[in-house]
Formats: C-alpha cells, structure tokens, sequence
C-alpha cells in the first residue's frame, strides 16, 4: 500500500512540472557601436535552486542575437537575459571576469512547450563598465 502512494505522489509530482520555452533577440552594442562576440544566455531564474540556462550563444558581426529555449519548472519560470562583456574594462585583459548585465524579462511572453510562440524584442542595449557590476571570474 505504501508503494502505491509513493508511487501516485510522484506521478502526480511529475505532472506538476510543465515545460516551459522563451525566446528572446535584440542588438548589443558597446560605446554605441556594435559588439560581436559577446556570450549571451537565457536563463530561467531560481530562487532556490541553481539558474537554468536554457539557452546561450554569441552576438554576431553587427551585434545582434536570437535566442530560445525550455525548462520544466514548477509554476511559472522566471526568464532573463544575461549577458556577459568587457565594455570599457580597462582591467578586461588581466583577468577573465567578465562583467554580466541583467535583464529581466516579462513572464507574459512565457509559452507552455518545448517552442516558444513569441519572441520578446529587447531593444539595444548599450554596455558600459560599471565597477558595481557583477563579475563571473573563471580562475
């Protein structure tokens, strides 16, 4: 008997977790001008748990990117856009610290499924050094 209830909590834990796709494209730019090469992710947000990135990639030549992505999470995921950069870091060649910039992105865009049915539009986003932001060093 006990088996059995194990066994139905967890079927019943498993259809709690829906997935849930995003996706997400825009332009990066640098002192105005456009920044290749820059990592991109999108990620599902976690307050108790380890980040899920969903999706990562590299802006191309003029700057640009497109992302999308899926997770399962219990209730809605909470989707954002990190990127990580050296604009304007004067230190940028003495360490692998990369700066990340984040940005939240609206949950109203989530679709249930592996396939994202919208695409959210981030406008550019002009980077800049900023000594407060958070750095991701890779020693």
């Amino acid at each position: 008997m006990l088996s059995l209830v194990i066994l139905l909590a967890s079927i019943s834990l498993t259809e709690a977790f829906t997935t849930q796709s995003y996706g997400v494209e825009g332009k990066i730019h640098c002192d105005n001008r456009p920044a290749s090469g820059v990592i991109v992710h999108l990620v599902d947000q976690d307050t108790f748990s380890a980040d899920d990135i969903m999706a990562d990639g590299e802006t191309g030549s003029e700057g640009s990117f497109r992302l999308s992505g899926h997770t399962s999470e219990l209730g809605t995921i909470n989707p954002e856009l990190h990127v990580y950069h050296r604009c304007g870091d004067p230190k940028s060649r003495e360490k692998d610290c990369p700066a990340v910039y984040k940005i939240e992105l609206p949950r109203q865009l989530v679709t249930k499924g592996e396939v994202p049915k919208n695409v959210y539009h981030v406008d550019t986003v002009n980077l800049r050094y900023d000594s407060k932001a958070t750095r991701y060093c890779l020693d």
